[in-house]
């Protein structure tokens, strides 16, 4: 009977085993995500951005093999994806003497290198299935930028950490360097204090090296690529702006500070008078995405006014936009937005309860929108800006 006891014991100890989900088991394993990626794994974050942005994805087993090698097509398709500068055409394609147009990966390949990001070998070969260098990874990098290049000796100075610096090849170490101010350079933990630039790159440094580059490239981005991306400037952040691809969504509610340029006075202003607005600041999304330039102007009327009555009410006027302008002048798209205008109390020092008095139970207070004026027009309905040209999206 005790035999059989333990028996049922040990066969019930393996059945509740067999139930435990390999999260649990291991809870440095992320459910639903890669199976081979741990949560404490050097480059988790890096590959996790990259994976919910759709720049790189795993294999059909549900693997992401944070340590396999890259080859050159697999990283300029990457790259390509990371840019968003997928499906860009009306250019020339090089000649590659190994590298055809069946090829999975030819469109990227030429894209790349329209863009200035990757080249071939002097002898017009591009070696696609070839493991992508660290160093090749760095100047490709580095081609997305354009920033002001360091001296030799400068280069070398940031290059001294590494204790085998001598390996990067001379016509690579300027840019090397400058990749190192420029804190880009990713490296993996049991390699500190080298740089192996002759060293095929994995996955898990790809995409650190990329996030990288998204960083950099928001601010330095090279000719080329600054003509495919959005604008970015400092300004008055928008918080709850979404992006939809280059489309960036400013949903209804959004509180826009707007300078009001026509001077108005509550004792004289009618229902339906004209006036016009304009912003004082670039609007920015908060990844400082330029959304609606500094300067723009935009026409509405007067909805509703209220005169200052002794006892009874202080003025009160709603100014309604209707429309944004473009830079003629002319009417470019609907902006519907409002404004409720009310007098300020202006407290005096000498007797400021007095004044509270004479302003909420006395009443009758007039005001006068002065030009530039900042009020706070709030958005009745949602607004969608290209931030390719920052103009409303119909």
């Amino acid at each position: 009977m005790k035999k059989l006891i333990i028996c049922t014991l040990v066969l019930l100890a393996s059945v509740f085993c067999l139930c435990i989900s390999p999260a649990k088991a291991n809870p440095s394993l992320v459910p639903d995500e890669f199976n081979d990626l741990r949560s404490n794994h050097w480059a988790y974050k890096h590959i996790m951005q990259l994976k919910d942005l759709g720049i790189v994805v795993g294999y059909p087993d549900g693997s992401y093999r944070p340590d396999a090698d890259v080859t050159r097509a697999e990283f300029a398709t990457i790259v390509i994806k990371a840019l968003n500068l997928q499906d860009k055409g009306n250019f020339y394609p090089v000649d590659y003497k190994d590298l055809s147009e069946q090829y999975w990966g030819y469109t990227n390949i030429q894209i790349a290198t329209h863009y200035g990001l990757v080249v071939g070998t002097p002898d017009g070969y591009f070696l696609p299935n070839d493991p992508v260098k660290r160093v090749e990874v760095i100047m490709v990098l580095m081609n997305t930028l354009a920033l002001k290049e360091l001296n030799i000796e400068t280069a070398d100075e940031y290059l001294s950490v590494y204790e085998d610096m001598d390996d990067v090849p001379g016509w690579a170490k300027i840019r090397t360097g400058k990749a190192q101010q420029l804190a880009m350079i990713a490296t993996r933990p049991e390699f500190e204090g080298k740089l192996m630039p002759m060293v095929p790159a994995t996955r898990a440094e790809i995409a650190v090296f990329i996030v990288n580059m998204l960083e950099r490239v928001k601010v330095h981005p090279n000719k080329k690529i600054a003509s495919e991306l959005p604008k970015m400037a400092d300004g008055y952040v928008l918080d709850n702006v979404y992006l939809d691809g280059t489309i960036a969504i400013i949903p209804a509610g959004t509180i826009l500070p707007l300078g009001v340029m026509t001077h108005t006075d509550s004792s004289e202003a009618q229902e339906g008078d004209n006036f016009t607005a304009r912003a004082l600041k670039h609007f920015v999304n908060k990844d400082n995405i330029l959304l609606i330039p500094v300067g723009t102007r935009f026409i509405g009327k007067v909805d509703k006014v209220q005169k200052s009555v002794p006892v009874v009410k202080n003025a009160n006027m709603v100014l309604a936009i209707s429309d944004m302008l473009d830079t003629e002048g002319d009417t470019a798209s609907v902006f519907p937005a409002v404004a409720d205008t009310n007098p300020t109390l202006w407290l005096n020092h000498i007797n400021p309860g007095l004044e509270k008095f004479n302003f909420n139970v006395w009443k009758g207070r007039d005001f006068i929108l002065h030009r530039s004026q900042v009020k706070e027009f709030i958005l009745l309905e949602p607004v969608r800006i290209d931030v390719m040209d920052n103009w409303i999206y119909q």
